[in-house]
């Protein structure tokens, strides 16, 4: 979207109050409208209502940023990648508590 860290991070943050806020509101509404309605419908309305989010996400999302393009000479080689990968270790404690719960 930007290369501008700043404006990334702000974007992350507020996708990430969205989230908590969505999630919350979803936990509050579904018990009730499920004794209404039932829980078929209620995934049913949630579904579309997912649907209709993505789509307007996928029309109003733009790319602004210019692709860089690497030569040969610019990339990482993927044995060095990937070593460096297994040096992060917070990649690694992620990757672990993926494999365990999940």
């Amino acid at each position: 979207m930007t290369q501008d860290q700043h404006s990334r991070s702000l974007t992350n943050i507020y996708a990430q109050i969205l989230i908590l806020s969505g999630t919350l509101l979803t936990m509050v509404i579904s018990e009730p409208l499920a004794q209404i309605v039932g829980w078929t419908v209620v995934a049913s309305i949630y579904g579309v209502i997912v649907v209709i989010a993505l789509l307007i996400t996928f029309k109003n999302v733009k790319e602004r940023t210019e692709l860089s393009t690497l030569s040969g000479e610019d990339g990482v080689a993927a044995k060095e990648g990937f070593k460096a990968l297994l040096k992060n270790k917070y990649w690694c404690k992620r990757q672990v508590k993926m494999n365990t719960f999940c």
